[in-house]
């Protein structure tokens, strides 16, 4: 008897270690933050379901859901995304799909006109730049604006128009990578400038001023107008 309690006690451990292990599995998710960059849709926003579940909810025009640095945890893999007029289960406003890696920081992007709009997803690099550097990335979301265009990053101060381009022909649904400066001590900022690729036509001038390890996401977007880039860029405060 006291031989089979020892059995039946190991088997119930086995199987209660089982269970746990299998719970840690199905526990991987990405790290998921939403933003609207469709200047015309809906004024109360979108809701953004993923594998048919709400996990986004009110993401206005221009804004992002949750606020930086924080992320949502979604589901990783192979999944579909679709968003809605916030409140509204009818048809849909864009729909597509994502791949998300367990453990990994993604920025989802919604673009484009509320009749033709699209859905891209972008991995973040969150890892503290090293001592004393910044660090800039771009994701271009216009639509309406060139079919790519150039990106100077320039301390400030700085004598000139920053020479060459730090990223040339970012077209729409791409991001740029990610630009690392050393921030010194006669530096006050950033001057973040767009042209229209290969050419001085300025479309953004911008000044930024992170904070000493710092990391921003700028998100160019449409006018409301839709006849064109915004001049002003959708600022996310991805490190502070």
């Amino acid at each position: 008897m006291f031989r089979l309690l020892k059995a039946f006690a190991l088997i119930s451990a086995l199987a209660l270690f089982a269970i746990s292990a299998a719970s840690c599995g199905s526990g991987n998710n990405a790290s998921v933050r939403a933003v609207n960059a469709i200047e015309n849709s809906d004024s109360q926003g979108l809701d953004i379901d993923v594998n048919g579940t709400k996990y986004f909810s009110a993401v206005t025009p221009g804004g992002v859901v949750p606020t930086p640095p924080a992320y949502n945890s979604v589901p990783s893999g192979n999944v579909s995304i679709t968003s809605f007029d916030t409140g509204s289960t009818g048809s849909s406003v864009a729909s597509g799909n994502a791949t998300f890696s367990a453990s990994s920081q993604y920025t989802l992007v919604l673009f484009g006109t509320t009749g033709a709009s699209q859905i891209s997803s972008f991995p973040d690099n969150n890892t503290t730049p090293i001592t004393g550097n910044v660090e800039f990335r771009v994701i271009n979301a216009s639509v309406a604006g060139p079919a790519s265009v150039d990106v100077y990053i320039i301390p400030n101060p700085s004598v000139g128009d920053g020479g060459n381009p730090f990223q040339i022909g970012l077209a729409a649904g791409q991001q740029s990578a990610y630009f690392s400066s050393i921030f010194t001590g006669t530096t006050v900022g950033y001057n973040v400038i767009v042209t229209t690729s290969g050419s001085k036509n300025e479309i953004v001038n911008q000044n930024y001023y992170p904070a000493t390890g710092g990391i921003i996401t700028l998100v160019l977007v449409d006018n409301p107008t839709e006849t064109g880039m915004y001049p002003t860029p959708i600022q996310l405060n991805d490190l502070n």
